[in-house]
């Protein structure tokens, strides 16, 4: 009995204590904000200076205004209005500060519809704008498509159902992401890559059994192509089960 009367005043403690530092941290005068950006480390589409310019222009005061006046939801609604966010949390601490923490949307693939209109691709497999003032590098889809179809292609039966897995299978591997610099949709939808070591085209047909038709594909490169003959073929046809069918030039 003596150590639940015990394990309840430590929690009750711990419990006053916890309300005294939220009473402190939403009391008293903002003496700063600081601005943190999470993600790939790699991806720079939101920066802190623009972030903390975006927040600046919002016209409300922060640094000398009392911290339970700061109206935070105002500035995470503001910031997940930027298409790069993924989430803005926005916290106040007992050392007076109000900090903003940010993590981007990570995109993967971009996309280039036969309009010239581009996008990205991001992890979530969801649509992202490109920015004006910054670039991700990533794999390029080009061909017969423009980019409203995309989600509707993305659906089981489409023809790029299962895109967002293969780009991901792609850029796990050492390999594959050093090898593979585009990817063509045509209009039959018989999807082709374009390798960055040889002149050949390899085409993969659907993403059904994705993995298996790569396999396949990095076998022959390991046992069939020597380094004297990389460019010995026009094409490489990955679609059928445990072979690679090659046109020679």
């Amino acid at each position: 009995m003596r150590h639940i009367i015990l394990f309840s005043i430590s929690c009750l403690f711990a419990g006053l204590l916890l309300s005294f530092s939220w009473k402190r941290a939403a009391e008293g005068i903002c003496e700063d904000f600081k601005v943190e950006i999470n993600g790939n480390g790699f991806s720079h589409f939101v920066t802190v200076e623009s972030a903390r310019e975006i927040i600046l222009n919002l016209g409300d005061p922060l640094i000398g205004t009392a911290m339970d006046l700061i109206d935070i939801p105002r500035i995470e609604d503001r910031l997940m209005e930027i298409p790069y966010v993924k989430e803005a949390i926005v916290y106040k601490t007992i050392d007076k500060t109000l900090r903003v923490s940010i993590t981007q949307r990570e995109p993967i693939l971009r996309l280039i519809d036969k309009n010239g209109q581009s996008a990205y691709l991001d992890k979530d497999g969801l649509l992202m704008e490109t920015s004006e003032s910054y670039t991700e590098r990533c794999i390029p889809l080009t061909g017969s498509y423009t980019l409203d179809q995309v989600e509707v292609f993305m659906q089981p039966e489409g023809k790029l159902y299962r895109l967002k897995d293969f780009i991901e299978f792609i850029n796990g591997s050492e390999f594959w992401s050093a090898q593979i610099v585009q990817i063509d949709l045509p209009a039959d939808g018989q999807m082709t890559i374009l390798p960055r070591v040889g002149v050949h085209e390899i085409v993969i047909g659907s993403l059904a059994d994705y993995e298996l038709k790569m396999k396949n594909l990095k076998d022959f490169y390991d046992k069939g192509i020597t380094q004297t003959n990389w460019n010995l073929y026009k094409s490489l046809d990955i679609r059928f089960k445990d072979q690679v069918v090659c046109l020679k030039r």
